[in-house]
């Protein structure tokens, strides 16, 4: 948490994953890293979080894929066990591999149910 309040928060990611097939031109290494900033926003009515993550995909092939992500979503709870949430982000891919490259948007709309049994 960054306030005394315990409001808002920063959250870091850091993550290492291998993958081993029979095909060695799949085995890859991959390097993530993300922070994520969360914060009460509009009189404390709704959650904010943004944050960038990356990623670096190398394959033993010795190609190499590196990810950038912006990621923004706003939640709110409509009653007390139901949220909604809005969520945009934009990533870029680029590849050694040129049909591996790519830049995209996303937009969605989530509604979250906290029930217990």
């Amino acid at each position: 948490f960054v306030n005394a309040a315990k409001t808002k928060g920063i959250v870091t990611e850091f993550g290492y994953t291998t993958t081993s097939a029979e095909d060695t031109t799949n085995n890859s290494k991959r390097y993530d890293l993300s922070a994520l900033y969360l914060t009460p926003v509009f009189n404390d009515k709704y959650t904010f979080a943004g944050g960038l993550a990356t990623y670096i995909l190398d394959y033993e092939s010795k190609d190499k894929d590196f990810n950038k992500t912006v990621n923004l979503t706003l939640t709110r709870p409509i009653n007390n066990w139901l949220n909604g949430t809005m969520l945009g982000t934009y990533a870029i891919n680029s590849s050694d591999t040129s049909s591996q490259e790519y830049d995209k948007w996303t937009l969605g709309f989530l509604f979250n149910a906290e029930l217990g049994f």
